[in-house]
Order: C-alpha cells, then sequence, then structure tokens
C-alpha cells in the first residue's frame, strides 16, 4: 500500500510540473487528459482565475477534506472558463486533478507566506 501512494504522489509530482502553468496574477492553466468539446470549439486546458473571499466560503472545506468534492462543481465553475454542467461531465480523472490543483494552490498557504506572517 505505501510503494502504490508513493507511486501515486510521484505522478502527481510529475504532472503539476508538466500539466499546470502558474501565471504571474495567480491564475492557474491545467492541462485536461480529455478535452472537453463544445459545438464550435474544444477545451485543452482550463484556467481557474484567483478566488473571491466570497467565492472561497461558497466552498465546504470540511467536506472537501472528507474527500467529498461535490461542493468544488460550483466553485470551478466559478473561477473557471467552464460551464457547470462541463465542470459536471469531465472527465473523472480531470476533475479530481482540477479540484486537487484549486484547493492546494488557492487554499492553502505557500510556506514563505506564512513566514511572513510569523515576523
Amino acid at each position: 500500500m505505501d510503494a502504490q501512494i508513493a507511486q501515486m504522489q510521484k505522478e502527481l509530482a510529475e504532472a503539476e510540473r508538466t500539466e499546470v502553468v502558474e501565471h504571474a496574477d495567480g491564475s492557474l492553466s491545467v492541462e485536461l487528459c480529455v478535452p472537453i468539446e463544445r459545438s464550435k470549439s474544444r477545451v485543452e486546458a482550463v484556467t481557474l482565475r484567483r478566488p473571491t473571499a466570497d467565492e472561497i466560503c461558497k466552498v465546504d472545506l470540511a467536506a472537501v477534506e472528507r474527500g467529498d468534492l461535490s461542493s468544488c462543481v460550483e466553485f470551478i465553475h466559478s473561477i473557471s472558463n467552464l460551464t457547470a454542467t462541463e465542470v459536471r461531465g469531465m472527465d473523472g480523472a480531470d476533475f479530481i486533478f482540477v479540484a486537487t490543483q484549486a484547493i492546494r494552490r488557492f487554499f492553502r498557504r505557500r510556506a514563505r507566506q506564512l513566514a511572513r506572517a510569523a515576523r
């Protein structure tokens, strides 16, 4: 079991290096494994802008910590270039990866921010 977890962590770290781009304004572009088809276009990457405090308050963080990502559907919709229907219809692995990136990047303080706050 520990070997599987270590392998998953390794794969996630590799994916973050190759499939996630953080822009100067703090937004993220996350490459999708399974593109979302629209009537006249195709979405190959989801762009997530930095959320407002109001948008963050709408996410049930306790549920997310328990592994219930359903509250992330509306959150991802509100900060991305996707409709709620498109978010619900995403490939499962893409949804989990995008949700995980949003939570890790937008809800957790970076070490340097925490160090600054402690001064």
